[in-house]
């Protein structure tokens, strides 16, 4: 007995300290999100210069996409902190809130899994891996489309908090108080409109530090400026709602061409294409869309370039047109490391991240 007491006691202690030093964090991220701003970047740099310090085998990409990996992860984790300590949440439901940010957490970490399973166990593994992360996602998000009415949504679906102490105070919302109260006194408080001439200025209250200043308005038009994700979502119906459902599904249905006809095969390349295609003819008559759901779509648009990087069309076409293009800078005074480094990468790089069942 008196071992399983001071046992309870050392877990008891250990988990005070914890919840302490954990709170002691969580004010520290209220008070300084510019520092931790600054933090975020200096990791996120980390993270990208590791890549220049590995091998170009695939599995060697293993250590830095893990680094890579747990930045996203660190500022996830503070936007959660400034989320809850400046009341910028979204009024919904448990299950909604629980969806969307693993959903989040998903897209920071599948590269990684999927080269983890690769390392592990792997083709057979590798495959495994990607399966059951996209069977997993596009049953998150479509729950989300049906049930929670989610609109067009946004890969990741929670995006980054502007780190700036003015703005989030500005676009706070205090217990009692709603999302729209809060945006009309923010809007009040951060603009002056003229009374004869109309023109909009910024108030000196709502100017940042010179360092960080814009020289434009603030916006004044989104339901909270620190967190989009506030903008209110578009109905889809009918012929969008279909364009929305197809670009869930276009991982799954490029996975199962692949499966039928192998990865020598333009069928799958086809059929994702035609798949993405389809789904932004749908959405490209729909007339009412928010910000972050503009943005979304004009991502998807981008990502059709992606398709030239993408086998086959990159082993046939593509490849030939990259080695020539590198070759003609490499003689180049001043690039010709970087021109034989990005030919070298370049290979291995495809095989890991241009793939057609990202996102």
């Amino acid at each position: 007995m008196d071992e399983e007491k001071i046992v309870a006691t050392f877990f008891s202690s250990l988990r005070d300290k914890y919840c302490e030093r954990w709170r002691s964090y969580e004010t520290w991220v209220k008070e300084n999100p510019e520092e931790i701003a600054r933090a975020e970047g200096i990791f996120r740099s980390l993270a990208y210069a590791s890549y220049m310090f590995t091998g170009t085998e695939v599995q060697q990409q293993l250590y830095p996409e893990l680094a890579y990996a747990v930045s996203n992860l660190y500022v996830f984790l503070n936007d959660n902190i400034l989320r809850k300590a400046y009341h910028l949440c979204r009024q919904t439901s448990f299950t909604e809130e629980r969806l969307t940010k693993w959903l989040t957490i998903i897209e920071h970490i599948e590269v990684f899994l999927e080269l983890a399973g690769t390392r592990i166990g792997g083709q057979f593994g590798r495959w495994i891996v990607i399966a059951a992360v996209h069977i997993l996602r596009t049953i998150f998000r479509l729950i989300l489309l049906f049930k929670y009415h989610s609109g067009i949504q946004p890969v990741p679906p929670l995006t980054t908090m502007k780190r700036d102490t003015a703005l989030l105070k500005r676009s706070g919302i205090t217990e009692g108080q709603s999302t729209y109260s809060s945006q009309q006194e923010g809007e009040q408080n951060s603009t002056y409109t003229g009374q004869r001439s109309g023109r909009v200025i910024r108030t000196l209250d709502a100017a940042p530090d010179i360092n960080h200043r814009a020289w434009r308005l603030p916006e004044t038009d989104q339901g909270s400026p620190g967190t989009p994700e506030h903008l209110e979502r578009s109905q889809l119906s009918g012929p969008t709602l279909v364009g929305e459902v197809l670009h869930i599904s276009r991982p799954l249905v490029h996975l199962a061409c692949l499966s039928l006809f192998g990865r020598k095969s333009w069928k799958p390349w086809m059929a994702a294409l035609g798949v993405d295609l389809g789904n932004l003819i749908l959405l490209y008559g729909m007339d009412q869309r928010n910000k972050l759901e503009d943005k979304e779509v004009n991502r998807r648009w981008l990502l059709l370039i992606l398709y030239l990087l993408r086998s086959p069309c990159f082993d046939n076409y593509s490849k030939a047109r990259v080695d020539g293009f590198l070759g003609t800078t490499g003689r180049i005074w001043g690039l010709q490391t970087l021109s034989k480094s990005m030919k070298e990468y370049l290979p291995k790089w495809q095989q890991i991240y241009f793939y057609n069942w990202l996102q």
